[in-house]
């Protein structure tokens, strides 16, 4: 059942996620799609993301999948939840808020409910350092209204409370917001802030 439900996570992602992320573009590419996440990016990271999200459930869907004398099958149950949470610990804040800090967890909203891992796409492995582009997620987002978190081996099926005040998004869900942190595009990246920092004054 997990190995199955493994592989639906990876071809779901695979569908879900831009033509960008499952190929690798050359060096020009790269720093033209790093310009354009770094300048949109309320905060630029090296994180380590964990191997086991804990799960968004909204909860009114919930409730009515498990109402008594109502028994849901395992793919209902999966159309409940609308998105996972990971926590991802911060190695080095390239850029972003004075409020994180290295050593800290950001909390990391990925929409769906199929992504098993952060390693569906063999993107980056879980436990290893990655470079994340977010950007803080906006408490209107009907994605995450009356939602909560149930965590990865709950002992009951009670939600909690979802902290929508520090929860970041991918800047660019649709795009490579994450990637290996290797030094080469480390040093691109660092440089790729400095220049956007620079050229800000002279904005209107």
């Amino acid at each position: 059942m997990i190995r199955t439900l493994q592989i639906l996570g990876f071809l779901l992602l695979g569908a879900l996620l831009s033509p960008a992320q499952t190929s690798f573009p050359g060096d020009k590419e790269l720093e033209r799609i790093c310009q354009g996440l770094v300048h949109s990016s309320s905060l630029v990271v090296v994180a380590v993301p964990p191997s086991q999200p804990d799960e968004i459930v909204d909860r009114a869907k919930l409730k009515a999948a498990l109402a008594p004398g109502h028994v849901p099958d395992i793919a209902q149950l999966n159309d409940q939840i609308v998105g996972r949470l990971f926590n991802a610990k911060v190695v080095d804040v390239l850029k972003g808020e004075a409020a994180v800090k290295n050593g800290e967890v950001v909390k990391l909203f990925v929409s769906g409910g199929d992504m098993v891992s952060f390693d569906a796409l063999n993107v980056v492995e879980p436990g290893k350092k990655a470079i994340f582009f977010l950007s803080r997620m906006s408490e209107s987002d009907p994605r995450i209204k009356d939602a909560g978190v149930l965590p990865p081996q709950p002992k009951t099926m009670e939600l909690l409370p979802l902290d929508v005040s520090a929860l970041y998004k991918f800047t660019d869900e649709n795009a490579r917001s994450m990637m290996s942190s290797s030094p080469k595009t480390l040093k691109m990246v660092k440089k790729l802030i400095r220049d956007d920092s620079r050229a800000k004054p002279s904005r209107h």
